[in-house]
Parts: structure tokens; C-alpha cells; sequence
């Protein structure tokens, strides 16, 4: 029975730390801007057939792409718009992650407990 729970506290603590992740790239994001989407795109392989560049690519972009791939959508507007913008959005999104974050780990407590 206390395994169970420290494998759920695992899990939650990794879903937990992703979810942040992205929160936090996106704030970097705005701080920064093109600067940090500019970072970003050097670690994504557009069209390879490579596999290892492909399975590279997509643990950049499951770690680092929720931030930049907001700021390249919101380029059609102006600088101060687009950063007032993700500010809105990246609240949102943090404030959705918490809800996420609680609900997932109600429903492992309650499945496994």
C-alpha cells in the first residue's frame, strides 16, 4: 500500500514538474522573446529522416515548445501586444495546470488508494 503511494507521488511530482516547466519557459519567453524562440528552434529538425534527430526534436519541443510555439502564433502582432498577450495566456495556462495537476492526482489517489 505505501508503494502504491509513492509511485503516485512520483508520478504527480513529474507531471507537476513538466506542467511548471512549460509555465516557466513561457515567462522566459516573454522576458526574452525572439531570443528564446530564436534558442529553441536550433534544437528542431524540420523534415529529417533521421530518427535519433527526429526523437531529438520532439524532446525539445515536449520540454521547451509551449512558450515559443505561442510567441510564433501571436507574431502578427505588435511587440507590446504580443507580450501582454502571452503574459494573459501563460496566467491562464498556470492557472489550467493547477486545476490539471489537482484533478489527475485526486483521480490516482482515488483509483490506487
Amino acid at each position: 500500500m505505501d508503494n502504491t503511494k509513492e509511485i503516485i507521488d512520483l508520478v504527480t511530482l513529474f507531471l507537476g514538474a513538466w506542467l511548471s516547466l512549460q509555465v516557466g519557459i513561457s515567462f522566459l519567453t516573454i522576458l526574452l522573446g525572439n531570443v528564446m524562440v530564436d534558442h529553441v528552434e536550433t534544437g528542431i529538425f524540420r523534415n529529417t529522416k533521421n530518427p535519433f534527430l527526429k526523437l531529438f526534436t520532439f524532446i525539445v519541443l515536449f520540454l521547451f515548445g509551449l512558450g515559443p510555439f505561442i510567441y510564433n502564433k501571436l507574431s502578427k502582432y505588435s511587440w507590446l501586444v504580443r507580450r501582454l498577450l502571452l503574459l494573459v495566456i501563460t496566467v491562464g495556462l498556470g492557472i489550467v495546470f493547477m486545476i490539471i495537476y489537482y484533478m489527475i492526482k485526486a483521480a490516482l489517489y482515488a483509483l490506487f488508494l
